[in-house]
């Protein structure tokens, strides 16, 4: 693969914030899933509590995306898009003081 990254392109089209619709998309997912996240980290104590908040995370993420083209999905990963969604997703489960208290006040993110 002998593409150039034209990183300048990149940056311009790169929203370091997520609108207002994303923010609702990450909200309404933590509600949804919150209850599934918490009985897994209470019953499943093979897994580690990250992983099922990852593994939940990531499932959310792929149904969000199965709608989309293959073209977008690709635009999504080069500008970041996918990863920052991620991000925050995943702190905002960490961030619910529901799925806190399932997790003994041990583990916090920032």
């Amino acid at each position: 693969m002998n593409r150039l990254v034209d990183l300048a392109n990149v940056k311009a089209k790169r929203s370091n914030v997520l609108n207002d619709s994303h923010k609702k998309f990450i909200k309404e997912a933590v509600n949804t899933n919150k209850e599934m996240v918490i009985n897994s980290i209470k019953n499943m104590k093979q897994f580690d509590p990250h992983f099922v908040i990852e593994t939940v995370t990531l499932q959310i993420i792929s149904l969000a995306l199965a709608q989309k083209s293959q073209e977008a999905i690709l635009e999504d990963i080069a500008g970041g898009f996918i990863f920052d969604l991620k991000d925050s997703l995943h702190r905002a489960f960490m961030r619910d003081s529901d799925v806190y208290m399932a997790l003994g006040g041990e583990l916090n993110v920032g």
